[in-house]
């Protein structure tokens, strides 16, 4: 294995208590397919074996066969863009606000505006009292101070990050919040007896998992496990915005009901649901369910088998927890994004791995706290959150150091045919980026998306 990959997954699965069987593990190593000197291809790689290991783990404690797991590294580092690769009948769905992007303020620093929600969008441009152009915004931005715009923004639910240095974001009291916890926070919450599961033909069948997130990390955390034999039953609602580019890209292999929490007998339906749930994935900003009754405690105090998994921008401690957050936009203040030295407007990565990391370390989360279960070691819950992840990527470059052969540009789509997959849809002929992980014996398995909302809120038989 690549020292540097070691590196960050034994640490990784140290803080999981749990040795994995590295033995099991056969890294492909090729180069990255991200441009720039952040190791993204490690860390990827890193992540996906962990899972894979879990997975691998979890089934053989099941009665399943011992395999290998295989992983191309650069694979990996091509699923920090997974959705970038998305097309239906050859052609690439837009999804990004053309307001989106960074903004100079009237004290010289810059600021991210996330606008690809139109309520978000809307917000803006009234806080802002503009047009909705960029010329427009721009200029009133010029009578903002960044930090101050950024605040005000927040206070009103709204998606906005100033651009921080590294060093400033080492100093902020959120960044010192989040990382009083390792990147998985995983907690024991109660003693439960174990074994409930029986071998099945992939390590996660017989597993039911209610997917209550949208947009990414909590997308693909589901889509993960669906791969991998779990029963994924997506839970929205016709009220709330989605974009539907990437409701097909992280649709693989899962159910889509649609429930309204305001109704009591859409409420009805989702207690049932929840009552014969394995795993709940909250992808919500914290507190948001608990204004229906759903918090972690009391989900777990009525169904005492549940695992929680709960994914926020900003985690739930701190002077920013509970504020909304997007891959994009969390780079800014956690100083991944970078102004350039000739004072042109800053760039992010040139990739998302705050969304598709933590969808990964998500689903080994509950991979994990599935095996804890199983063996009698009691329920566990989980938090992560996007803004942790961004420190665990900081302090393992620091630890790795940088893409030891980086290159100038993203890998070209026409070279990469062999990682995409071809699947006849409902929405037309799909051409995907496919898992980078994978099991010998039990491989990744998917079923065409289907559009939300489209079962029924009930568990299939068996």
């Amino acid at each position: 294995m690549n020292d540097s990959i070691d590196s960050i997954l034994t640490p990784l699965c140290e803080g999981l208590q749990w040795q994995p069987d590295t033995a099991q593990l056969a890294i492909n190593p090729t180069d990255t397919a991200i441009a720039g000197p952040m190791p993204v291809a490690d860390i990827a790689t890193a992540a996906f074996s962990a899972l894979g290991l879990a997975l691998e783990s979890l089934h053989r404690a099941r009665g399943g066969p011992h395999q290998r797991v295989q992983v191309s590294r650069r694979h990996a580092s091509l699923a920090m863009r997974s959705a970038d690769f998305l097309e239906i009948d050859g052609a690439a769905p837009v999804s990004w606000d053309p307001l989106t992007g960074y903004y100079k303020t009237g004290d010289n620093r810059w600021v991210y505006l996330h606008t690809n929600f139109r309520h978000h969008r809307d917000g803006t441009l009234t806080l802002l009292g503009c047009d909705a152009t960029r010329e427009s915004a721009s200029a009133a931005l010029l009578d903002w101070r960044a930090e101050d715009f950024e605040s005000h923004a927040a206070d009103r639910g709204l998606c906005v990050g100033m651009l921080r240095e590294r060093a400033d974001w080492w100093q902020h009291p959120q960044r010192a919040a989040l990382d009083e916890r390792p990147v998985i926070d995983l907690q024991h919450h109660h003693s439960a007896p174990g074994g409930t599961l029986a071998v099945g033909a992939q390590p996660l069948s017989g597993v039911r998992v209610l997917d209550l997130s949208r947009v990414l990390a909590g997308p693909m955390a589901g889509r993960a496990l669906a791969e991998h034999g779990a029963t994924v039953m997506r839970v929205g609602a016709d009220h709330l915005p989605t974009f539907e580019s990437l409701a097909i890209d992280t649709g693989y292999s899962k159910l889509s009901t649609h429930l309204d929490l305001r109704q009591a007998a859409d409420r009805a339906a989702f207690d049932q649901l929840v009552s014969e749930a394995d795993i709940l994935i909250d992808g919500y900003r914290p507190g948001a369910l608990e204004v229906f009754g759903y918090s972690a405690d009391n989900l777990q105090a009525r169904h005492p088998k549940l695992i929680h998994i709960g994914l926020s921008a900003y985690g739930n401690r701190g002077p920013w927890a509970g504020r909304r957050g997007f891959d994009s936009l969390v780079q800014s203040p956690t100083g991944l994004a970078r102004a350039p030295e000739d004072g042109s407007n800053p760039v992010r990565l040139p990739c998302q791995p705050l969304d598709y990391l933590t969808g990964c370390l998500a689903a080994l989360a509950a991979v994990r706290a599935l095996s804890l279960r199983e063996t009698g070691q009691g329920v566990y819950c989980a938090d992560l959150a996007l803004a942790r992840t961004a420190n665990w990527i900081h302090t393992a470059h620091d630890a790795i150091g940088d893409e030891p052969a980086p290159i100038a540009a993203n890998a070209a789509r026409d070279t990469l045919l062999d990682c995409l997959t071809e699947t006849e849809s409902p929405f037309g002929r799909l051409s995907s980026l496919s898992p980078p992980m994978t099991l010998e014996r039990t491989p990744w398995r998917w079923r065409a998306p289907q559009p939300l909302g489209s079962h029924t809120p009930s568990w299939p038989t068996p």
